[in-house]
């Protein structure tokens, strides 16, 4: 470790004492003085001054010439947070994430609760896993008191709870795979094996992603295969194509190719898990001018009103990004106590939309 970060990792953590014995003193308390300080935490003047600095730029404490370092009489003004990690200042940044944070920030407004945007330095195609929360400003603020709770976009929440060792409020991730399991992945699987069979198909083949939620192995294949035996028909090893790949839209097309060429009988009916994957293998169906619907019926996970069309379009089952927010924030107002259980319902978040239009005639 450089030494600038041994010196600033050693200041922080004088703050973060001082702030915990300062939100329990009362308005107008002297804090102790520098030398004595520096006595207690054996450390130099500049390293003081730079705890005592974070407090000040907290508002917590104040400095009048010649007395000393006072508490002030003004306590933080608690407000929701709504946390991402992801740079959203950036290209590439999805489309789905910055609309469900713009929902997010327009339910709480309509709640009557003050809500705070905080945007780390995670670069939004980046697939590596991060080593630490980039967004010090939030991590300061809750060491403050500013906060009285958290909405997570992008953010890995046991990370999260690892830096937040002196805080504690509640937290609510939008994580599709945690929390209070915001989509029935098994069912989203069964409803679009269901829906190509009742429309006549029965060679069905599957696409995707295993860093995705809903295709870990142990769900989305697990429910494709179980729901095909349970419709009395026999899954193919080759149709089931699980991509691992850091990013689903690259591996996309490569999946429908091992399927496409993997036996002479091709799939009449298609589920696409990540709407990555699909904007990777559409292509292939004008390529091979395979006719969609007429020839491969395609049920797609897809997110509603992204700006890019699906073409050809599949059936899609979509995500509301709004539903997702206000689900979300329900949630978190109950936690708070803010909201009785009973008193809102939480909006359908996933829907099957049948109407596809522009599918046919696209095939060369």
């Amino acid at each position: 470790m450089k030494a600038t970060d041994t010196r600033r990792a050693r200041y922080l953590a004088i703050a973060e004492t001082l702030r915990e014995e300062a939100t329990r003193l009362p308005p107008g308390q002297q804090l102790p003085t520098q030398s004595q300080l520096r006595k207690r935490f054996r450390a130099g003047e500049e390293t003081i001054c730079s705890a005592i600095g974070e407090l000040e730029k907290e508002g917590l404490v104040r400095k009048q010439a010649g007395r000393g370092v006072f508490v002030t009489a003004l306590r933080p003004e608690r407000a929701v947070a709504i946390l991402t990690e992801l740079d959203i200042s950036r290209p590439g940044t999805s489309a789905f994430f910055l609309r469900l944070i713009h929902s997010l920030r327009e339910f709480f407004a309509d709640s009557g609760q003050q809500s705070r945007l905080y945007v780390g330095h995670r670069n939004p195609l980046e697939q590596t896993a991060p080593e630490r929360i980039s967004c010090e400003e939030f991590l300061r603020d809750a060491q403050a008191g500013r906060i009285k709770a958290a909405v997570t976009v992008c953010t890995n929440l046991n990370l999260l709870r690892k830096s937040l060792t002196a805080s504690s409020f509640p937290i609510v991730s939008t994580d599709l795979s945690g929390g209070v399991g915001w989509v029935d992945y098994n069912d989203m699987v069964c409803q679009a094996v269901r829906y190509l069979v009742s429309n006549g198909r029965r060679r069905i083949a599957l696409i995707g992603h295993r860093n995705f939620p809903c295709t870990s192995p142990a769900h989305g294949l697990d429910a494709f295969i179980s729901c095909l035996h349970s419709l009395g028909l026999q899954p193919c090893d080759e149709w089931q194509q699980m991509v691992t790949g850091t990013h689903p839209g690259e591996m996309g097309a490569d999946a429908f190719r091992r399927i496409w060429h993997a036996r002479e009988i091709k799939p009449d009916g298609l589920v696409v898990l990540d709407d990555l994957c699909y904007y990777s293998l559409a292509p292939l169906l004008l390529y091979n001018r395979i006719e969609v619907p007429d020839h491969l019926m395609i049920v797609s996970h897809a997110n509603k009103d992204n700006p890019w069309p699906m073409i050809p379009e599949p059936i899609r089952l979509e995500i509301d990004p709004d539903a997702f927010a206000r689900a979300v924030g329900i949630e978190l107002l109950r936690q708070l106590d803010l909201l009785s259980h009973t008193s809102e319902n939480i909006p359908p978040i996933l829907r099957l939309i049948e109407e596809a239009t522009g599918s046919r005639g696209l095939a060369l």
